[in-house]
Protein backbone atom coordinates (compact mmCIF):
# COMPACT_ATOMS: atom_id res chain seq x y z
CA UNK A 1 0.00 0.00 0.00
CA UNK A 2 1.48 3.54 -0.78
CA UNK A 3 0.38 6.12 1.52
CA UNK A 4 -0.53 9.72 0.40
CA UNK A 5 -0.51 11.83 3.34
CA UNK A 6 -2.67 14.65 1.15
CA UNK A 7 -5.96 14.73 3.27
CA UNK A 8 -4.21 16.77 6.46
CA UNK A 9 -2.84 19.47 3.60
CA UNK A 10 -6.31 19.72 1.81
CA UNK A 11 -8.16 19.86 5.15
CA UNK A 12 -5.49 22.71 6.75
CA UNK A 13 -6.25 24.65 3.51
CA UNK A 14 -9.96 24.17 3.63
CA UNK A 15 -10.00 25.46 7.01
CA UNK A 16 -8.18 28.58 6.40
CA UNK A 17 -9.34 29.32 3.44
CA UNK A 18 -5.94 28.85 2.04
CA UNK A 19 -5.03 27.95 -1.43
CA UNK A 20 -2.44 25.63 -2.57
CA UNK A 21 -0.38 27.04 -4.94
CA UNK A 22 3.01 24.95 -4.89
CA UNK A 23 4.41 21.46 -3.77
CA UNK A 24 8.01 20.48 -3.57
CA UNK A 25 9.65 17.49 -2.40
CA UNK A 26 13.41 16.92 -1.21
CA UNK A 27 13.29 13.76 -3.36
CA UNK A 28 10.87 11.89 -5.42
CA UNK A 29 10.27 8.94 -2.88
CA UNK A 30 9.20 11.52 -0.88
CA UNK A 31 5.91 11.75 -2.89
CA UNK A 32 5.25 8.80 -1.41
CA UNK A 33 4.40 9.90 1.99
CA UNK A 34 3.71 13.94 0.65
CA UNK A 35 1.28 13.10 -2.07
CA UNK A 36 2.28 16.04 -3.28
CA UNK A 37 2.11 14.95 -7.14
CA UNK A 38 -1.74 14.36 -5.99
CA UNK A 39 -2.03 17.42 -4.48
CA UNK A 40 -0.55 19.18 -7.82
CA UNK A 41 -3.72 17.50 -10.17
CA UNK A 42 -6.06 18.05 -7.45
CA UNK A 43 -5.46 21.76 -7.06
CA UNK A 44 -3.15 23.01 -9.99
CA UNK A 45 -0.26 23.66 -7.61
CA UNK A 46 3.15 23.57 -9.30
CA UNK A 47 5.55 20.62 -8.14
CA UNK A 48 9.46 21.52 -7.24
CA UNK A 49 11.69 18.10 -7.60
CA UNK A 50 15.18 18.12 -7.79
CA UNK A 51 16.31 17.37 -11.35
CA UNK A 52 18.93 14.48 -9.80
CA UNK A 53 15.64 12.25 -9.23
CA UNK A 54 13.65 13.08 -11.89
CA UNK A 55 15.55 10.68 -14.75
CA UNK A 56 12.27 8.48 -15.29
CA UNK A 57 9.70 11.25 -14.13
CA UNK A 58 6.47 11.73 -16.87
CA UNK A 59 4.83 14.91 -15.36
CA UNK A 60 5.79 18.54 -15.88
CA UNK A 61 7.95 19.54 -12.43
CA UNK A 62 9.96 22.71 -11.75
CA UNK A 63 13.78 22.02 -10.96
CA UNK A 64 14.68 22.63 -7.42
CA UNK A 65 18.10 22.88 -7.88
CA UNK A 66 20.59 21.64 -4.72
CA UNK A 67 21.78 25.09 -3.13
CA UNK A 68 18.45 27.13 -4.46
CA UNK A 69 16.82 29.63 -1.71
CA UNK A 70 12.73 29.68 -1.42
CA UNK A 71 11.17 32.46 -0.12
CA UNK A 72 8.02 32.00 1.84
CA UNK A 73 5.28 34.85 2.12
CA UNK A 74 2.22 34.63 4.11
CA UNK A 75 -0.49 36.52 3.32
CA UNK A 76 -3.06 37.65 5.43
CA UNK A 77 -6.79 38.71 4.37
CA UNK A 78 -8.89 40.89 6.91
CA UNK A 79 -12.39 42.32 5.93
CA UNK A 80 -13.01 45.48 6.73
CA UNK A 81 -16.61 46.78 8.33
CA UNK A 82 -17.69 47.98 4.77
CA UNK A 83 -17.10 44.09 3.81
CA UNK A 84 -13.91 44.38 1.62
CA UNK A 85 -10.76 42.27 1.68
CA UNK A 86 -7.68 44.05 2.60
CA UNK A 87 -4.51 41.76 1.89
CA UNK A 88 -1.80 42.52 4.16
CA UNK A 89 1.98 41.21 3.90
Amino acid sequence: MILRMTEVFEKFAKEHNAVIKYTLDTHLHADHISGSLKLVQLTGAKYWLPPKDADEVVFNYNKLDENAEITVEVFQKWKGVDGNVIQLQ
